[in-house]
């Protein structure tokens, strides 16, 4: 069985459906989607964008080329398609994932928020 969902598969999907298939991640305890119609040369400019912090841009763009809900292209952005994480400041609270700073009051991964706190 393939890991990545194609055209036929997203368009059967419900809209607030998690992915079932793709890459596991530890940290969210959920996968991140991977898509057959998303060639290498696309991927590299989503990531690109990400980089360069023009996020709508990138989703949009992964919504287009894979045909998936904008809830799966902002998990797959969250993550750049990876499941290694990337923001190396200091632990979440709650699920230990890595903060973007040592300021940061809601996690990258989880999404619990402790603004009030």
């Amino acid at each position: 069985m393939s890991q990545k969902y194609n055209g036929e598969e997203l368009s059967r999907v419900g809209r607030k459906q998690f992915p079932s298939k793709g890459i596991y991640c530890p940290q969210c305890k959920g996968y991140i989607p991977q898509f057959e119609d998303l060639d290498k040369f696309t991927e590299a400019r989503v990531k690109d964008l990400l980089n360069r912090n023009r996020k709508s841009m990138a989703i949009k763009k992964l919504q287009d080329k894979s045909g998936c809900y904008q809830r799966w292209a902002i998990m797959w952005c969250i993550r750049k398609g990876d499941p290694t994480p990337e923001y190396p400041g200091p632990a979440c609270p709650y699920c230990e994932g890595g903060l973007r700073t040592s300021l940061a009051k809601q996690c990258p991964y989880c999404f619990k928020a402790w603004h009030s706190e």
